[in-house]
């Protein structure tokens, strides 16, 4: 594409504002922009390209993903800080990620490039978003500048990273945009604060600000990114299961995943082992860190739990002696201590928790185990998966609506624009609420039923459709705020 000038007397006084979000570009096995998704973007950016007035592009939270962006396993990846604040990525990390995530979608790097060249009032803004708070990095923002604008002076004048809650956009004022991650309790940036004297808690403060950014010193004297729950729950179970089932994290929200594949994976016989194992330590987890509540969360019952347990067992029982022994030194050179024959870990409760609990986060170790005869998802029930307890109630979709029927209530703000939940909400009327969902794949409950895990598997893309959303609000129209689907694929 070549560089397009616009004359000035041929420009509007303001520009037309685009939003969109959740685009998740990663890198590596686990990355969700595959090559059809990276295309539509693509012509998407040209058809921005092409237009023959200035435009703002917004992109509102998580266009990259580099929690799931190589390397995406390792215990060098999560440290905690010296009062136990969870922590992630250093900066050298995050910018090692974004170097991978270049290399894999470098088109999309030049149009946007394009995008800031061919028109000198075009501005894109980037906001960050519970996947990529990286951008709070500065060596992460200056590699990305270098790599979209190169050194055109133009280009960079007309990038901007927003790392503030909040975004109002200055031509087209009454909009609030915000990812919206910060209203989900499971992947908000707010973080304990305690007294220096008495060691109180003395309540959470928001870090996700210039002034104030997520990111803390290590036990090591290391800078890392705080690492909320979402991210550490991504890090520490699913990113091993996507590894092989690389659809698995495209079920959304998270209340959905774990009240289909979560509870499928629990019961005896109808899920993998590495899916057992996984789903056993994410709910654990869960209810270790998050919920005081356990009725809030996925019911993980002492009979699930021994079910899991039984079917390790079982698994181990079958192993010659020798194969039994490779376990048993595969667990031990990684660091778990095995004082006594593996057998009789399933003797007490203790035990048997402690090394399901190693094993779920350490799921290649069982990689070589024989698996469960059947492996569904769907047993029965009118909605097509298992039902075996009420699930994570937390409604992510609500949440976010709720929050922006506050912010609309204020007669300053007349739109407010979302995304995270991947859940597209296109109602002005009622709520003056857009939320723009993802640029993902997803898996189309509402047509489908939920059958065997076989689905996730590197082809099921076959089985995932897309819709690709974006408001566009251009000062003067009639109808100044609407969400255009740009291409939908149904499968």
């Amino acid at each position: 594409m070549h560089t397009r000038l616009i004359q000035p007397s041929a420009i509007m006084n303001k520009r037309s504002l685009i939003v969109i979000s959740d685009i998740h570009i990663g890198a590596g096995p686990l990355d969700d922009c595959d090559g059809e998704l990276q295309s539509c973007l693509v012509r998407f950016l040209e058809q921005l390209c092409s237009r023959e007035t200035p435009v703002e592009l917004v992109i509102n939270g998580d266009f990259l993903d580099f929690a799931q962006a190589a390397p995406w396993k390792g215990r060098e990846l999560e440290s905690e800080s010296p009062l136990g604040i969870p922590l992630c990525f250093t900066e050298e990390q995050s910018r090692t990620k974004l170097e991978s995530i270049v290399t894999e979608h470098i088109a999309v790097f030049k149009v946007l490039g394009e995008l800031l060249r061919c028109i000198p009032e075009n501005k894109l803004v980037i906001l960050p978003g519970n996947h990529d708070a990286d951008f709070f990095w500065p060596k992460v923002r200056d590699l990305f500048t270098e790599k979209v604008c190169g050194q055109s002076i133009q280009a960079r004048e007309g990038l901007h990273f927003h790392l503030e809650q909040t975004y109002g956009p200055v031509d087209v004022p009454g909009v609030w945009i915000e990812h919206g991650n910060q209203h989900d309790p499971i992947n908000s940036f707010y973080v304990d604060e305690y007294d220096s004297i008495s060691g109180a808690n003395t309540g959470k403060q928001l870090y996700w600000s210039r002034g104030r950014p997520p990111i803390f010193v290590d036990r090591n004297g290391f800078q890392r990114l705080y690492e909320c729950t979402g991210t550490r729950f991504l890090i520490k179970f699913l990113n091993q299961l996507d590894a092989d089932y690389p659809f698995v994290d495209n079920v959304k929200p998270f209340s959905k995943f774990l009240t289909t594949f979560g509870v499928s994976a629990l019961a005896s016989g109808y899920g993998p082992i590495k899916a057992s194992l996984a789903v056993f330590g994410m709910v654990r987890y869960l209810l270790k860190t998050v919920v005081t509540n356990t009725g809030d969360l996925l019911g993980i019952n002492s009979e699930q739990s021994g079910q899991v347990a039984s079917i390790v067992a079982q698994l181990l029982a079958g192993l010659s002696s020798s194969e039994k022994k490779a376990f048993v030194e595969r667990l031990r050179e990684r660091g778990f201590k095995v004082d006594r024959p593996i057998d009789m870990y399933f003797d007490n409760a203790g035990l048997t928790d402690q090394l399901l609990t190693y094993l779920s986060e350490n799921l290649d170790l069982v990689a070589d185990l024989p698996q469960p005869i059947d492996s569904y998802l769907s047993a029965s029930g009118d909605e097509g998966y298992l039902s075996l307890a009420k699930g994570f109630n937390i409604d992510e979709t609500r949440e976010l609506m709720n929050a922006a029927d506050k912010v609309t209530a204020n007669n300053k703000t007349d739109v407010a624009i979302m995304g995270h939940t991947h859940e597209p909400v296109n109602d002005r009327l009622k709520t003056r609420y857009f939320n723009t969902g993802s640029w993902t794949r997803y898996y189309d409950f509402k047509e489908k039923k939920l059958e065997h895990w076989s689905i996730l598997r590197n082809d099921s893309y076959k089985l995932f459709p897309f819709q690709l959303n974006f408001v566009e609000i251009t000062p003067g129209r009639e109808r100044p705020a609407q969400m255009v689907t740009f291409l939908e694929k149904r499968v």
